[in-house]
């Protein structure tokens, strides 16, 4: 049985492709391995198309850009509610109502779905950085350059229209991909994942994407995460590997089962023991991810993760109020310095 850390993230992908359920893959790599991973899809017999190098912020996982990005979302200074409210209210109101760091500023953004510019991260710079280069793999080559063509890693996307034709030759399903294309904003991935929670009933363990690095049955987000058109692609592929080894399907059906705490793409944690306790989720002990499933190939992340979630260390309860949790210890409410975390409570449906 193959380990759990040493599993592709992208085997599920590959699968589908097999299946033919999956036009297009696509697999962002380090610059110096794209060579590697290309000559290894072409001994299978497919078409490589190869995208143009990018640079990526390893603490962000997110690309760097040497320009101010632009946005539609409208200052709240220009919704026109709070224009004339500082108007009457003149600096007093203004500090009141528009002060990046005043309570009553976030909750208006957030009330009429605005963000004062420049919005925090639209820009990341890189502190560090890494080369990377996408590869698109299909059996027709058309296929693989029309998806480079739209993808926003090789070139700029055409808008909400190139998104559903690139999701579509990515093989997602129609709902999912009208669902992120129709997103204000669609970065960092908690804002996809958050949205997706809160359209679901229940969440499903075979579409947990949370963590794009490691496993997952499906490559994208979806629209919920008790999705029928996801749920049957993932089951499909969930079948294939089962053929080949069903001990590791049964070892990655237990970790995407577990409830999981997500501050960002790289710090996401998991509830071991979870159970519902009345209004409370209840468990036995929170567990960075990498501590329980590494990164492949990198376990130097695993001290710095767990010094992310010093300030929940000894929680054993949350509630869960519209979507934002209060953690405990015991009786005693634990406090959380930074953007509350996002909850998605994977087997306890």
């Amino acid at each position: 049985m193959k380990e759990l850390s040493q599993t592709p993230a992208g085997l599920a992908s590959e699968l589908l492709l097999e299946l033919g359920l999956k036009p297009v893959v696509r697999e962002l790599h380090d610059a110096a391995r794209v060579e590697e991973a290309s000559r290894r899809w072409r001994e299978m017999g497919y078409e490589i198309v190869t995208g143009e190098v990018i640079r990526e912020d390893t603490e962000q996982a997110a690309m760097v850009t040497d320009s101010d990005a632009r946005h539609t979302v409208r200052p709240l200074a220009r919704h026109p509610v709070i224009d004339r409210a500082v108007a009457l209210g003149g600096p007093i109101s203004r500090l009141i109502l528009l002060h990046p760091k005043s309570p009553i500023y976030r909750r208006l953004c957030a009330k009429y779905g605005a963000d004062e510019a420049p919005l925090v991260d639209a820009r990341p710079r890189g502190r560090e950085v890494r080369e990377r280069q996408a590869i698109y793999v299909s059996s027709s080559r058309p296929h693989a350059e029309r998806a480079k063509a739209l993808d926003r890693m090789a070139a700029d996307a055409s808008g909400p229209d190139g998104a559903r034709e690139l999701g579509a030759l990515l093989g997602y399903p129609e709902c999912c991909v009208e669902a992120f294309a129709s997103l204000k904003k669609r970065w960092p991935n908690r804002i996809p994942l958050a949205a997706a929670a809160q359209r679901s009933r229940t969440f499903e363990a075979r579409l947990n994407s949370a963590a794009l690095d490691r496993f997952a049955w499906i490559a994208w987000f979806p629209c919920s995460f008790d999705c029928e058109a996801s749920k049957a692609i993932a089951d499909a592929a969930a079948v294939a590997l089962t053929a080949r080894d069903p001990e590791l399907v049964i070892q990655i059906d237990r970790v995407l089962g577990l409830p999981r705490v997500i501050l960002d793409d790289l710090h996401q944690a998991v509830l071991e023991g979870a159970r519902r306790e009345g209004d409370r989720i209840v468990f036995k002990a929170l567990t960075p991810l990498d501590a329980l499933w590494p990164p492949r190939g990198d376990r130097a992340d695993i001290e710095r993760d767990a010094e992310r979630w010093a300030e929940l260390a000894g929680a054993d309860s949350l509630k869960l109020d519209q979507g934002k949790p209060t953690f405990y210890r015991g009786r005693a409410r634990l406090t959380w310095s930074g953007e509350p975390p996002l909850v998605l409570p994977f087997g306890l449906d």
